[in-house]
């Protein structure tokens, strides 16, 4: 598990370098994580830009276009 600096520096390296930018491409390698994923999340994300990357403690936010989030725990 990373220590809270280090996840710092992550939220700042993907904010200057996924800020503003669509996705393009959403690819899935296995839906049977901790929480299943959805069929309908490449859609869901496809199309729609990173208007900004948050840290929340260890919790990582893209905040996107359509007013909706996406965190990932570091």
């Amino acid at each position: 598990m990373p220590e809270l600096p280090e996840v710092e520096i992550v939220r700042k390296s993907l904010d200057k370098k996924i800020k503003q930018k669509k996705v393009k491409k959403v690819i899935v390698r296995n839906r049977n994580l901790r929480f299943r994923i959805p069929l309908a999340f490449e859609k869901f994300l496809k199309g729609h830009k990173v208007i900004k990357v948050d840290r929340f403690s260890k919790y990582l936010i893209l905040s996107l276009s359509n007013n909706s989030y996406m965190f990932n725990i570091v």
